[in-house]
């Protein structure tokens, strides 16, 4: 039988090497404030002042500080909460688009500068959830969709159309917390309702790949747990929500799992223990390694560098003077953090890195022999380092089990030549080599043991 191993070279969690730093705050105390990062120096923050007041700033500095680039003047209901942001996107600097609830929306196509204000024929009282790819945006409550392929400016509708076998004489359907995985493919959770924790209630993963005109059950789940999804490379998808530990009980469980078809069938990653927390309500990756999973108004964050194979929580939250409320990554790796305070976060970790990028043009920055590799012999590697500073050489099969470990500091940016042999022998398989660095960037390498 073969086995699959991935030898990792592991390393300290960038949210323990590395620091938050305060930036700046925001002229408005903001209530369910969003990060929306354009580029490395373009963002906006947006949120609802007075409680239903849309209000957006906009950064050109990396955050270091704002401009109101939006704030609403139309009259609104007090008690309603009618024009309450839900979500904010954007195509590119000039393209933005502020959904609301009861599907009323802001857009301007001249970075903010003029503002169109709008509404869709929906449930005027329901909360509108949006969804973003590119030029397309998707927001639906209940059986109504909205499609624009615009950006905003015109809209097509249509309903939630599902094959199912469900008797809707006896309950409904529903389908929320949507993500795009690509330009026509959509993922969603979905429940057939009959009643608050009915036996004959039934959740499920519902998937459309003709931009949510049409939809399929794709997996079965076999408790209520609400996932918030996120498309990486080709069929991958990564999902985090929680789960409660009891009917009406506040304590949840986190919930990380990984789906390599596409969100047919599911691998689960991780159920960590139960706290008085809200569940997690989002995640982001910066790329197919660096992810974080986080609440909103609440201290929990996690972290994975490797894809999601494994995670680890945050300690240092309480280096905030209130828990953030939303956090993005800006294209260098940094992550940023915004509270309702309205104070601006972020967090880095200085690195020494290597300046002659010419070097790993020419070769393979990571080279290993023998290749394939003979059952308990030792194993040769060399690598360039393209940073300086504490790596770990951990073996790690492919359900996040540590299998073995080895921790070593770099100070030359010469090449580095190791011989490795793991704690515990390794049985005959395909392996993977990878250097890890503590600013979260990670490099691969294959070989085989016989």
């Amino acid at each position: 039988m073969i086995k699959t191993i991935i030898i990792t070279f592991m390393f300290c969690s960038p949210l323990f090497c590395g620091e938050w730093s305060y930036l700046s705050t925001l002229p408005k105390d903001l209530d369910n404030s969003k990060i929306q990062v354009i580029n490395q120096n373009d963002l906006m923050i947006g949120g609802n002042f007075g409680l239903t007041s849309p209000y957006v700033e906009k950064s050109t500095n990396s955050g270091k500080s704002f401009e109101v680039i939006f704030k609403d003047t139309v009259k609104t209901n007090l008690f309603g909460f009618s024009r309450e942001i839900t979500s904010f996107h954007h195509q590119d600097i000039n393209h933005i688009l502020l959904m609301c609830a009861g599907f009323r929306y802001w857009y301007s196509d001249d970075a903010g500068k003029t503002w169109l204000y709008d509404s869709l024929v929906g449930n005027s009282s329901s909360f509108t959830e949006a969804s973003s790819y590119k030029n397309k945006v998707i927001t639906m409550s209940r059986d109504s969709i909205f499609l624009s392929s615009n950006y905003g400016s015109s809209w097509e509708s249509f309903k939630f159309n599902l094959e199912h076998n469900f008797d809707l004489s006896k309950g409904k359907m529903a389908c929320n917390y949507f993500t795009f995985l690509n330009d026509s493919t959509i993922i969603a959770n979905g429940i057939y309702f009959v009643d608050f924790y009915h036996k004959d209630n039934v959740y499920f993963i519902t998937i459309s790949k003709d931009t949510g005109r049409t939809w399929e059950i794709s997996t079965i789940k076999d408790r209520s747990e609400t996932l918030f999804f996120h498309g990486l490379s080709g069929t991958e998808v990564y999902a985090v929500g929680g789960i409660q530990v009891a009917p009406y009980s506040s304590k949840y469980i986190d919930i990380f799992k990984r789906s390599t078809d596409g969100g047919y069938t599911w691998q689960s990653i991780l159920d960590t223990i139960y706290s008085p927390e809200f569940p997690l309500l989002d995640l982001e990756f910066l790329d197919d390694k660096n992810g974080i999973a986080f609440t909103r108004g609440w201290s929990k964050l996690w972290r994975t560098t490797d894809g999601g194979i494994s995670w680890v929580r945050d300690n240092k939250i309480d280096e905030f003077d209130y828990p953030p409320d939303d956090y993005a990554y800006l294209p260098n790796g940094e992550i940023l953090a915004v509270a309702r305070t309205g104070k601006v976060y972020k967090w880095s970790d200085p690195v020494l890195s290597v300046e002659d990028e010419s070097k790993f043009n020419t070769e393979p920055s990571i080279k290993l022999y023998p290749n394939p590799l003979s059952i308990n012999k030792p194993l040769n590697i060399e690598f360039l380092p393209r940073y300086l500073g504490q790596i770990e050489l951990s073996i790690i099969d492919i359900t996040g089990k540590k299998v073995s470990s080895y921790t070593l500091n770099i100070i030359g940016n010469n090449k580095q030549t190791l011989t490795y042999k793991p704690d515990n022998d390794l049985t005959t398989g395909t392996y993977f080599i990878q250097i890890g660095y503590k600013n979260g960037i990670a490099e691969r390498q294959k070989f085989v043991v016989e």
